[in-house]
């Protein structure tokens, strides 16, 4: 009495196994993890050992035994492997680690590598040698624009020297200002007491992961 397949076998995780007996017997019964499963065939979806008993004429035959276990689960590396931050318009490519097969982003692209652009978590899956899939964590790419520096003021006229700022930057994550008086701020809308009626050169550099920019103005 044989099984297909028989011996020890191994199973992709997550997926299962159907065994079959020869032909030509009768009251196939099959010892499982499960519990006892009647019938020519039997799905293995669990690792243990599968055994199969059948009649021939008067007699009760056994089968050899066929151990089952299910391959371990396994991570694809990516190179870089994020967080990556991109500048205006530029790309990275990212690369799996190489010697699986299949490979697909959940772009719904193939190949072991992926030009990106955009902001957005990609992640990609291939098979190994024993014809598993395996899947890579969720790269998080972040597409920044570059920062603009900006900002408009308004006189307090209850308090004479007073200046309010108010700061109109784009894509900035810090500021700097310079009121040109030995002083400065980081604070996103400040406001200055200037020491005395003047034209004063005010500047802002506004900057981000990607880089900063600077807007210089006269403030009367």
């Amino acid at each position: 009495l044989g099984t297909i397949p028989s011996g020890t076998i191994s199973i992709c995780n997550g997926e299962s196994e159907t065994i079959t007996a020869a032909s030509g017997f009768a009251n196939y019964s099959w010892s499982t993890p499960s519990g006892a499963i009647s019938g020519s065939t039997v799905e293995a979806s669990q690792a243990g050992v599968y055994q199969l008993s059948a009649d021939f004429e008067q007699c009760t035959i056994l089968a050899a035994p066929v151990i089952v276990s299910f391959s371990t689960p396994f991570v694809i590396s990516v190179s870089p492997n994020g967080p990556i931050n991109l500048c205006g318009e530029e790309t990275i490519t990212l690369v799996a680690q190489a010697g699986l097969t299949n490979y697909q982003w959940l772009t719904s692209e193939f190949g072991q590598s992926l030009e990106v652009g955009l902001s957005g978590g990609y992640s990609v899956s291939a098979e190994d040698a024993s014809g598993c899939v395996g899947t890579s964590g969720v790269i998080q790419v972040n597409q920044i624009d570059n920062p603009t520096a900006g900002f408009t003021y308004e006189q307090n006229l209850d308090e004479l020297y007073e200046i309010n700022f108010t700061n109109t930057s784009e894509n900035a994550t810090s500021y700097l200002w310079n009121f040109n008086s030995g002083n400065s701020s980081t604070d996103a809308n400040p406001s200055f007491d200037f020491p005395f009626d003047n034209t004063w050169p005010v500047s802002l550099v506004a900057t981000n992961a990607c880089g900063s920019d600077t807007f210089l103005f006269d403030v009367v």
